[in-house]
């Protein structure tokens, strides 16, 4: 077995069957690679034909790209910037005023003037209405500063009695020539004097009256009069003078008996506040 074995396979190292020994072929090695390109490039020198390619420089890796440097870009030219249209200023359209609150404005009563008077040549009106301030300033009991001159006028009175007719008043037939005084107050009341040349004056009354006496105030500064069935106060002012039968009675009001008829005249209060003023009084029979 052994030795049939051994025929079979031939003879060491040698091809089966008896032929020549030649090497198995494997892959080439780098050196025979080499030297099979530098024939072939030897050869191709030598014939025109392009040299083999090398089968290394087909395993060769590619070489890295080199980036590229730019070339620095030229700078453009600057422009002058457009300046940028101002913003539209909002105009505010144009208030319109509101239309003015009316009302109606309450009459406010004018102040009276303060009262004047401007002395005249002796024997004149103005000159009378001088006199007739201070006259009437003491009987009403104020300051002359409270009096100025309404009216001043020259008149010739039917009689001595100067046109003031009171109950049993006897009055001669004579043209008495003399002036008419109406001063007024503040307070815009009337007060009337009725004046000779010679300088003498009676307190003539705005209103007349008639009634009976109801009550004498303990002051004696008023005189409460029934008149048309109303109880109505008068104050006694320091010119108010009484008229009677009487001559030797007072001359004052506040002598008057309570219940005793009795006409007089009486002129406003001129501080507009209070009762009217009696001028004159005169006792009826």
């Amino acid at each position: 077995m052994g030795a049939a074995a051994a025929a079979r396979a031939g003879p060491p190292g040698g091809p089966r069957g008896g032929g020549t020994n030649v090497p198995r072929s494997g892959p080439p090695s780098l050196l025979a690679l080499a030297a099979a390109a530098a024939l072939a490039a030897a050869a191709g020198c030598g014939s025109g034909q392009p040299p083999p390619t090398s089968p290394l420089a087909e395993t060769a890796e590619p070489a890295a790209p080199v980036p590229a440097v730019p070339a620095p870009a030229s700078p453009a030219p600057a422009q002058a910037a457009t300046p940028a249209p101002p913003a539209a200023t909002p105009t505010a359209p144009a208030a319109t005023p509101a239309p003015a609150a009316t009302s109606t404005p309450t009459p406010t009563p004018a102040a009276a003037p303060a009262p004047t008077s401007t002395p005249g040549p002796p024997g004149s009106a103005a000159d009378a209405a001088v006199r007739a301030v201070a006259l009437m300033a003491a009987w009403l009991g104020v300051e002359h500063s409270e009096l100025g001159v309404g009216t001043a006028e020259e008149v010739v009175w039917p009689s001595r009695c100067l046109g003031i007719d009171r109950p049993g008043r006897l009055c001669g037939e004579a043209l008495t020539p003399g002036y008419r005084v109406r001063l007024l107050d503040r307070a815009g009341g009337t007060h009337t004097l009725h004046m000779r040349e010679s300088g003498s004056a009676e307190w003539a009354g705005e209103e007349r009256l008639a009634g009976l006496v109801r009550e004498v105030d303990g002051s004696g500064s008023l005189l409460v009069v029934s008149v048309d069935g109303a109880r109505a106060p008068f104050r006694i002012a320091p010119g108010s003078i009484r008229f009677g039968e009487d001559p030797g009675a007072s001359p004052r009001p506040q002598s008057l008996a309570v219940g005793a008829a009795v006409e007089f005249t009486v002129d406003p209060d001129p501080a507009g506040e209070g009762p009217a003023v009696i001028a004159w009084v005169a006792e009826l029979p």
